[in-house]
């Protein structure tokens, strides 16, 4: 069941990786490991629905994993959907204590220094996500986005046809779409 259960994870099916490593504590309720998965499973799927849950669920996890940067990262995304910035600004730079190298956590860290007017620090951010992953496209949305608040109609542009190019999710390809079509 513990094998299926990453099967499914790598798949990005947590429902099912949930059951079965619910399945596996069921077999052997002793091992660390599998509560770990579980709590895990349960703050991802909690995390949009349910953000206070998802907390609840991952700080749970930390007295198994104190030092774990991933727990660090979707703690600090569920403050940041429940618009607790002071602690989200916490978690996302606790995990960066840990893997500064982690383009998704610096990106968070992008939005939410967007989302606090604090754009010089979130152009920074950004640049780092890239110079870490270039090919990752959620930084190139944000700085973007900062760039158009700024009005800075070149850089705005070169960002949002970046995005365009590498960007997986056709909703948020859209969106930069109208946002480049305005700017031209």
């Amino acid at each position: 069941h513990l094998f299926l259960g990453y099967l499914y994870e790598s798949l990005e099916e947590n429902e099912k990786a949930l059951s079965s490593y619910q399945a596996a504590k069921k077999i052997k309720p002793e091992a660390g490991y599998i509560h770990y998965q579980i709590g895990l499973h349960l703050g991802k799927l909690y995390i949009e629905r349910n953000p206070h849950q998802a907390i609840k669920e991952f700080s749970l996890q930390m007295k198994y994993l104190p030092k774990n940067p991933e727990l660090e990262f979707y703690l600090g995304t569920a403050y940041y959907l429940m618009g607790n910035y002071r602690m989200a600004l916490k978690k996302f730079n606790r995990s960066l204590e840990f893997n500064p190298q982690n383009a998704v956590v610096q990106s968070n860290l992008g939005f939410l220094y967007f989302d606090l007017a604090r754009y010089q620090e979130a152009i920074k951010t950004f640049k780092k996500a890239i110079e870490i992953d270039p090919n990752y496209p959620d930084p190139y949305y944000g700085l973007a986005s900062v760039y158009e608040k700024l009005i800075e109609k070149k850089e705005a542009m070169e960002n949002w046809e970046k995005y365009i190019t590498l960007g997986k999710d056709p909703r948020w390809i859209a969106t930069a779409k109208e946002h480049l079509k305005k700017l031209k």
